[in-house]
Parts: C-alpha cells; structure tokens; sequence
C-alpha cells in the first residue's frame, strides 16, 4: 500500500465493510474488519486498516474535539469513551533553545482520563471487542495499558481482568486500576505468589477491591 497522499485508493475486495477491510501487510491478504476476531494474517504477518476511499483533513474539521473527531478515518461513529484526547501543548522554551530548533512544544498526554496515551487506543479498542461479540477483556501490564484497560473495560459494561507481577506495579497505578470503574462495576483485586489481578464486573452497583 502506497503512502503517498497522492496515490489513488486501492479498489475495495468482497471482504470490505461499507468500504474498510484489512489487508495483510506482506501477501496482501484480505480479510473482513468484523466477521471474527483476528490479530494477524494467515500467515502469521501483522494487519492494517485500508479504506477505499481514505479520509482527507477537511473530514476532520467540525467534528469537535478529542480522538472522536476523527471517526471519518475510525470504524464507528463514536467509541467507548470517557471521553480522551484534545490534550494540551506546553511550550518549551528552554529546551527548544537547548536542542537548536525554531519550534518546540510537548503535548501533556497525561491530561487524558487514566493519565496515559493508551486511552487514545482503548477508546476504539474495547469498541471493537464489542462489535465482535466479546464479553471478557484481559491484559497483563504493570502500567499504563492495564489502568487504561481497567477504566475503559468498565466503562463499557465488560467484565475486566488485569495480571500483574507482585510488586511491580506502581502503588498509583494499582489505584487507578482499582478507583476508575463507573457506578455500574465493581472491580476486585487479588493477589497470589504468581501474580496480581485486578478485575472489574458489569454486574455490581459500586467498586469494591479486596485482597486475597
């Protein structure tokens, strides 16, 4: 697939859903974005995203703000959201002077619901996982994928469960793990010689961690 902005889009195969479909990225193997869960390509190769007709910046203009302004190049109208995005620019002029360019700014990603950049993804993620039928998420991660999983999993009315190493886990982010769940969940954390788990449920009216 060309990345050239002024390539002509690639004609869309029987697979394409209202115009997206993924494609292998080394045979070119296509495959439908919603028919089965699939994490790569038949022979092992990652996936990507092709459009038939790609989204230009101007689709982008007035859609607000946040990542969901950019639901023309996303495959839902809206996510599961918190809502994410639209984080701030610093200007850093002491270190811009230091490392000799004309304009430097730092985007503050910890402006975002669970402090991190991951929510960026989870917010379409745990969409897709419901599109596709999925009633349980997990994930092993000592940071910033398990809090964003966490919060967004619950927020999505999905059962939830998070493995972590003992002791590997920043004591902020096992409370962010175990505080960021909606009225509708109820989050649970365990600890074992293996491991840590952090899970959150649909099915209670408030979050109630435990160790055991």
């Amino acid at each position: 697939m060309s990345l050239e902005l002024t390539a002509p889009a690639p004609d869309a195969p029987d697979v394409a859903d209202d115009g997206v479909w993924l494609a292998d990225i080394e045979t070119g193997e296509t495959y439908a974005p919603f028919d089965e869960i699939r994490y790569t390509g038949e022979d092992g190769n990652l996936l990507e995203v092709r459009y038939a007709e790609p989204p230009t910046f101007e689709d982008f203009q007035g859609q607000g703000r946040g990542v969901w302004r950019y639901r023309a190049a996303l495959p839902f109208e809206e996510g599961v959201t918190l809502p994410e995005g639209d984080t701030p620019l610093h200007e850093a002029p002491r270190l811009r002077e230091d490392v000799g360019v004309e304009t430097l700014r730092i985007k503050h990603e910890g402006m975002n619901p669970t402090g991190s950049f991951k929510d960026r993804g989870m917010t379409v993620g745990v969409r897709v996982a419901k599109e596709l039928g999925v009633g349980r998420l997990a994930c092993a991660s000592t940071g910033n994928t398990s809090a964003a999983l966490a919060a967004y999993g619950a927020r999505g009315g999905m059962e939830t469960l998070v493995l972590l190493p003992p002791g590997r886990s920043p004591p902020e982010r096992s409370h962010r793990r175990r505080s960021t769940t909606p009225e509708s969940s109820k989050s649970t954390a365990t600890s074992t010689p293996v491991s840590t788990s952090c899970r959150t449920s649909p099915s209670a009216a408030r979050c109630t961690c435990s160790t055991r």
